[in-house]
């Protein structure tokens, strides 16, 4: 099989996980709703494409696209893509969108042996997006 591009519009999110106490002192750990909202949107969207998991080794490359401030667009000054290095952190980004393919794209996300994961700024005229390139580790069917 192929590797398979699959596109997320909308600013790429973080996971995150949030914790309290019980009424008890007891910690209590949660996923906030924001999490599983986008996780589940990266399921639909890959379920689009997937029939059935990868089995075997996997390899996913990932490209998170933020907005554009409007501090920094320009009417005529070139506004090519720029690095990203701001919050959210791309660890946090990467664990989001391999929990939300999990039974989707592979069985568990312990099959990925490699990710190359990008953090860019818009250009001007792009959408904010996490593209998501899944396929088999070569020497794999």
């Amino acid at each position: 099989m192929d590797a398979i591009k699959i596109t997320i519009y909308g600013r790429p999110e973080q996971w995150r996980r949030t914790g309290g106490r019980t009424k008890d002192g007891r910690p209590v750990r949660f996923t906030p709703a924001k999490t599983r909202d986008y996780e589940h949107r990266i399921k639909q969207e890959a379920g689009r494409y997937f029939v059935r998991p990868f089995k075997g080794p996997v390899k996913v490359d990932m490209l998170a696209v933020f907005p554009r401030p409007k501090a920094k667009i320009w009417k005529t000054k070139p506004m090519p893509r720029e690095w990203y290095p701001k919050a959210p952190d791309l660890d946090n980004i990467v664990k989001a969108a391999m929990d939300g393919l999990n039974g989707i794209a592979y069985l568990d996300d312990r099959q990925v042996v490699m990710v190359v994961a990008r953090k860019i700024l818009a250009s001007g005229d792009e959408l904010p997006r996490l593209e998501l390139t899944i396929g088999l580790m070569e020497g794999w069917e």
